[in-house]
């Protein structure tokens, strides 16, 4: 092996001298980025010589997710790695899937191997239990005597595993992750965050990953995202006197309009929702960190380290869309861009954590500073909340509380349709304010929402 110290075209030159396209089918351009090689040829003892930035101990580890030996013949940089890969296989008239835009499909037959593997069913197995019963998240946690597994229900109540995973399936499990969300496996980073898709019972699935280092090893949390076909605000609410109130707001021309609500209350589920709606006849654009669903009627930009949210509204002005989505307003600097923008006439949709009308202009000053220069410029804020659905198979009239509250009230002991937790997915509600000189509410309030909700048996009074 061999370190690299040739000019970029000779390095270009002197591994295309040793490509060999039966090595380069083995993997594609997406495999190669995440993997952090590129296969130039087949020994006689049937091992892949490599091209790489990684080092001996670092390669060993890629070999036990592939299961094919390698040889290491000459250590690149990253940059230079990433730049022979594209040359090398657009060079040999290969297609060329850039791991920048498109994510890893399940078409190439490493991952379905993987998925294969004692781990990979596990993975699976828990992802396939994680959708049937709308579990919203799933982690994993290392604990000194192993890693536990525990899902947050509907009821956002955590139910952990009674037995332990041991470390080596741990992290089998979190390299196959890592492999579907096309994350570098070899980085020693503190924290990395993915997605990636994958068909479960038929239908496609969309999954959100974050790791972070902990004092005994990765913990790991992996989301249920929406499906695109689910977005639907007449199937995601049952209150349809506020989608009309809702669509009215955020669709007139300039402003500002935010989405507000605590940790997962369904912000961006609504937010994709407006925007789906809104793209049937309008060009829309989004500025997201990570775009969570991918919607085809939509422009998706995904924010990087050199390139914000501030820099990303910025270009996208002189696109002159109907619509511009900012998946969270994080910092002054990007409220500011979206102020002038919104002053030219655009009009801004953001998401921002804020439970109430306290805490938003609360956050909003903290962003701003100047809360009466901003206020005229605001068309509505939308609180968002989620709550557990009723199982309507096992549903029952709630006596004790339907005599306390002199009205019928219902409630769900559990069955095997529910998992026995008395609940089946989520109902979305929100909260309309308008804006101006003073904020006045729109439609229902939560409490109105939930009564009649009550009513109609579809949530509980707890």
């Amino acid at each position: 092996m061999t370190k690299s110290n040739l000019p970029s075209e000779e390095l270009r030159s002197y591994c295309l001298s040793l490509v060999e396209i039966k090595a380069l089918r083995i993997f594609n351009v997406i495999e190669c980025r995440s993997f952090l090689f590129l296969p130039v040829f087949m020994t006689v003892s049937d091992e892949i010589a490599v091209f790489t930035c990684l080092n001996e101990q670092e390669l060993a580890e890629v070999e036990k997710i592939i299961r094919r030996k390698l040889k290491l013949i000459r250590q690149v940089s990253k940059e230079e790695l990433f730049d022979l890969i594209d040359y090398v296989y657009s060079k040999l008239g290969l297609k060329l899937e850039t791991a920048k835009t498109e994510k890893p499909q399940i078409s190439h037959p490493v991952i379905p191997e993987l998925l294969a593997s004692k781990e990979g069913e596990l993975l699976k197995n828990l992802l396939e239990y994680q959708v049937s019963n709308s579990i919203s998240d799933l982690y994993f946690v290392p604990l000194k005597s192993g890693v536990e597994v525990s899902i947050k229900t509907a009821m956002n109540t955590t139910s952990k595993s009674t037995e332990l995973l041991s470390e080596e399936a741990y992290s089998k499990i979190l390299n196959i992750l890592k492999v579907l969300s096309n994350l570098n496996f070899a980085t020693s980073a503190p924290y990395l965050e993915g997605s990636f898709r994958l068909t479960l019972f038929g239908n496609q699935y969309s999954f959100r990953v974050s790791i972070v280092s902990t004092l005994h090893g990765k913990t790991t949390t992996i989301r249920q995202l929406s499906r695109s076909e689910m977005l639907d605000l007449t199937e995601l609410t049952p209150i349809k006197s506020q989608i009309g109130i809702l669509l009215e707001l955020l669709k007139q021309p300039g402003k500002l309009k935010f989405i507000a609500g605590p940790m997962g209350s369904g912000k961006t589920t609504l937010l994709y929702a407006v925007l789906k709606q809104f793209a049937k006849t309008n060009f829309v654009i989004t500025i997201e960190d990570p775009p969570e669903i991918d919607l085809e009627e939509i422009c998706q930009i995904p924010v990087r380290k050199d390139f914000d949210y501030a820099c990303a509204l910025k270009a996208v002005l002189r696109h002159n869309p109907d619509h511009i989505a900012l998946g969270e307003l994080r910092d002054s600097q990007t409220l500011k861009t979206a102020e002038q923008a919104c002053a030219l006439g655009h009009s801004i949709l953001a998401t921002i954590h804020a439970g109430d009308l306290v805490a938003f202009r609360t956050r909003i000053e903290a962003l701003s500073g100047n809360w009466d220069l901003l206020k005229p410029n605001i068309t509505c804020v939308v609180f968002t909340r989620l709550y557990p659905k009723i199982c309507q198979k096992c549903r029952i009239v709630d006596l004790k509380n339907s005599e306390l509250e002199n009205k019928t009230l219902f409630t769900s002991p559990g069955c095997e349709r529910c998992s026995f937790t008395g609940v089946v997915g989520k109902i979305l509600i929100f909260e309309i304010y308008s804006g101006g000189s003073s904020f006045q509410l729109e439609g229902l309030s939560f409490k109105e929402q939930c009564a009649s909700l009550a009513r109609k048996g579809l949530i509980r009074i707890a």
